[in-house]
C-alpha cells in the first residue's frame, strides 16, 4: 500500500505529502466512477520536537490534588477531547476542552493514579498522569 504497487483488487495505492516533512499525509481513494475520498492524518508521528512542544503546552494543576479537582490548561490548543482512565485502564470520564482552561473533577474517585488523554480533531494526542 502506498508504494504504487497494484493491490489484489487491481486498485493502485498512491499518496502525497502535504508538507515538506513527512508528517501530515493525505490519503485519497478513487474508484472507477471517479468518486474520491481523502483523509488527512499523522501516521509517521510529529516532526522533531512538535510532540514535546505540544506536551509542554498542556499543564495540569494542582498535581497531585488532595481534593480531586484539577485545572487542565491547554493554552492556545483548544478543541481537545479529554478522557480519564484509572490505573488499570478503565475509562472513567470524557468531555470536551472548549476553553483554554478546563476544570476536571475527580472527587467521586478514590485516591490513586489516573491518566488524562487529550485528543485533538487532527489526531494529535497528549497523555498526562494525575495523582489524586
Amino acid at each position: 500500500w502506498g508504494d504504487g504497487a497494484p493491490l489484489d483488487t487491481g486498485w493502485v495505492g498512491r499518496h502525497r505529502f502535504l508538507s515538506p516533512t513527512p508528517v501530515r499525509v493525505r490519503q485519497c481513494v478513487t474508484n472507477n466512477l471517479f468518486c474520491q475520498t481523502c483523509t488527512d492524518h499523522y501516521p509517521l508521528g510529529y516532526p522533531n520536537g512538535l510532540a514535546e512542544e505540544l506536551a509542554a503546552s498542556v499543564s495540569v494543576y494542582p498535581n497531585p490534588s488532595a481534593t480531586g479537582v484539577f485545572a487542565v490548561r491547554t493554552g492556545a490548543e483548544v478543541g481537545a477531547h479529554l478522557s480519564v482512565f484509572d490505573g488499570v485502564g478503565r475509562h472513567l470520564w470524557q468531555g470536551p476542552a472548549t476553553t483554554p482552561e478546563t476544570r476536571l473533577d475527580l472527587t467521586a474517585q478514590p485516591p490513586g493514579l489516573y491518566l488524562l488523554r487529550l485528543t485533538w480533531p487532527d489526531g494529535r494526542t497528549v497523555t498526562k498522569k494525575l495523582l489524586r
